[in-house]
């Protein structure tokens, strides 16, 4: 199998993709589709693959090396699946870098059915629309605020190679005190929360700050409030470790812990820190 990388590099903003569709968009129509439908599948491959996100919008462009006959798209509890009709693509696993949105791509030949699938796993998907233009395909589609997991998108999500977080081993050497306040155990100190506040006032998009506003939000047990802050977050940042462990503390004061340590685990899988990770293996293992 086959291990390609996206580089970073090809993040680009939305014009730049409306620019590159525009300009193939009258070859790739010059040809009828019933041509299409007479040709044989051709082995083909992916050159790229632009990701691009502007608030509630993905927008991704896969760059092919032939023409594709037919493309469609499904929503699937992971992100979507693209199928291709017309082209064998070389069989892959892609690995993209962070913050593009994707976190795996699977590419699959359908050989009986002279077609190609591409699994993408994305963060919750609603609307989507596939386009075809001159080598290469448009993918758009509208963020989803995220549902609370059950044990049917867990199971799944659990089989992802690459995001899925492994069942939590939480051996700590050291449990928490089961007296310790969550406030206390990750520093959330009032002047702490005071410059999460002053910087949202500054700019209410900072993200950092929304994060940190949240985990204010629920250490003084206004779970609405943090509600709403980690819905923004992972609408934009799905991996933010701090919404993670926002959420998880949120379910676990609802009295749901096996759901509130999966976000836990999310969590950890995230946070790059090693000794924020150990506490919150701590802080997971005291319940």
């Amino acid at each position: 199998m086959n291990n390609l990388y996206i580089s970073p590099s090809r993040i680009v903003p939305t014009a730049l993709i409306a620019l590159w569709t525009m300009q193939c968009l009258s070859s790739a129509i010059a040809e009828p589709s019933s041509l299409h439908s007479q040709q044989a599948a051709q082995n083909s491959e992916i050159i790229d693959i632009i990701s691009n996100a502007n608030g509630h919008d993905l927008n991704l462009l896969v760059k092919l090396k032939h023409q594709p006959h037919i493309a469609a798209t499904q929503i699937t509890d992971n992100g979507f699946t693209l199928s291709i009709s017309g082209l064998l693509l070389h069989q892959a696993s892609i690995d993209p870098p962070t913050k593009t949105y994707i976190t795996s791509v699977e590419v699959m030949s359908e050989t009986n059915l002279q077609s190609s699938k591409l699994e993408f796993s994305t963060p919750r998907l609603t609307q989507i629309r596939t386009e075809i233009f001159k080598n290469a395909i448009l993918v758009s589609a509208k963020l989803a605020k995220p549902a609370p997991l059950n044990s049917h998108t867990a199971a799944q999500s659990q089989q992802l190679s690459i995001t899925a977080p492994q069942k939590a081993r939480i051996t700590p050497p050291q449990s928490i005190n089961q007296e310790k306040h969550f406030r206390d155990v990750f520093q959330l100190t009032a002047s702490y929360c005071m410059q999460a506040k002053k910087l949202l006032s500054e700019d209410a998009w900072n993200l950092e700050a929304v994060a940190d506003h949240a985990l204010c939000m629920v250490a003084n047990d206004k779970l609405d409030e943090a509600q709403i802050s980690v819905d923004q977050i992972q609408s934009f940042s799905p991996n933010n470790w701090k919404a993670a462990l926002t959420a998880g503390e949120i379910l676990r004061l609802k009295g749901d812990v096996s759901q509130s340590k999966i976000q836990f685990s999310y969590a950890m899988q995230y946070v790059e820190n090693p000794e924020m990770k150990k506490t919150i293996a701590n802080w997971a293992a005291r319940d």
